[in-house]
């Protein structure tokens, strides 16, 4: 009996100081875990992938939309020759230098694009109805029908 009773208390003191290293393993491994990434938590920049804006043949849209879209963007509205990021605004056409960028389907490079717009005095007239199913239009102007695809405009 007595043979019993020290085993188990070899066996409870066994027991207890394995918890204890094991807890004292657990507060090393989260010390060292909080200073490895404590430091780095704000070093990566944030990539967003966010508001693409897709043209293409007979959308309609605002030229001035587009013109405020390209400034958002980071475009000048002055020419540049050897330069992307441009755009000049030619009666009811824009010149636009644009910036290479990755795509889904792969790199492209920096091009011009001459993109017309269609000649509407008022979003009422008859060739410009139906661009309300895009935006609503808020001020009176031209809604635009593109002859080029120049692509997603939001990546720099």
């Amino acid at each position: 009996m007595a043979r019993r009773g020290r085993i188990l208390r070899y066996f409870s003191y066994a027991l207890l100081l394995a918890v204890a290293a094991l807890g004292a393993f657990a507060l090393h491994l989260d010390v060292r875990v909080r200073n490895e990434f404590e430091g780095r938590r704000f070093a990566l920049p944030a990539r967003i992938y966010a508001r693409p804006l897709e043209l293409h043949a007979g959308l309609r849209i605002p030229q001035a939309d587009v013109e405020d879209e390209l400034r958002d963007l980071g475009y000048r509205d002055v020419q540049r020759d050897n330069q992307a990021g441009w755009f000049q605004r030619k009666g009811n056409e824009l010149e636009i230098a644009v910036r290479p960028f990755i795509f889904w389907d792969g790199a492209q490079p920096a091009r011009r694009l001459r993109v017309a717009f269609a000649d509407c005095r008022s979003p009422g007239s008859s060739r410009c109805r139906s661009a309300a199913s895009i935006r609503r239009a808020t001020r009176t102007g031209c809604w635009c029908a593109w002859r080029r695809y120049p692509s997603i405009w939001s990546m720099r």
